[in-house]
């Protein structure tokens, strides 16, 4: 963005010229994954996209394979930084009820899968490397983590599941929508019916202690 400061400018030269060859082969994998596929794409391909050498792929990823992973990480990282940032907000405007701070963090997480839903609709599809089924497991647990923390409950609690299980959904078909006014319906949609279970929740919580 114009005006904001370069995040790498006070990096030496050398190592200016390691991320902006990451980026640039995270950027054509990217390309390359989400137009072809996984199992269609062909290394060489993204070689050629990013202006790198198969020796600078080797070195910074690996391969094929940990290129897509590097990507999927990418994402969830994304997607949580989105989600943290909206509960900060919350905090600092004096917001403390839990469910609003859940709805918060689900808002900016549906909106993230339509920024990103490319990546959504690449990672539903089924297709990748060995690794992928391992980080999408680890990427869950992050998830439900996240859920019982925002809404005071256990990470064995049956809701904190549910609707683990309900945003997964949602980002899933929200990032299918070929119009950002259709997805944003969707949304809003997916957090009433999430305001509704969580607001039980957390009374029953209350009631609780």
């Amino acid at each position: 963005m114009v005006g904001d400061p370069d995040p790498d400018a006070a990096l030496g030269r050398r190592d200016r010229r390691t991320r902006a060859t990451r980026r640039a082969l995270l950027d054509s994998a990217r390309e390359v994954f989400t137009e072809i596929g996984y199992d269609g794409a062909h290394k060489s391909e993204i070689l050629r996209r990013a202006q790198v050498s198969n020796g600078s792929l080797y070195h910074h990823f690996g391969g094929k394979a940990e290129l897509f992973l590097a990507l999927h990480d990418l994402m969830v990282t994304h997607r949580a930084n989105r989600s943290e940032e909206a509960v900060r907000r919350k905090h600092a405007d004096g917001v403390g009820d839990p469910s609003e701070l859940y709805l918060a963090a689900c808002r900016a997480y549906l909106d993230a899968c339509w920024d990103d839903r490319d990546l959504t609709i690449l990672f539903a599809s089924g297709e990748g490397p060995a690794g992928l089924a391992a980080a999408r497991d680890a990427a869950v647990e992050r998830w439900i983590d996240w859920n019982a923390h925002l809404l005071a409950r256990s990470t064995g609690d049956p809701l904190t599941h549910a609707v683990t299980a309900v945003m997964a959904e949602a980002g899933r078909l929200v990032a299918r929508f070929p119009d950002q006014a259709g997805a944003n319906e969707v949304r809003d949609e997916f957090l009433d019916i999430v305001a509704r279970m969580t607001a039980g929740a957390v009374v029953a919580a209350v009631s609780d202690e």
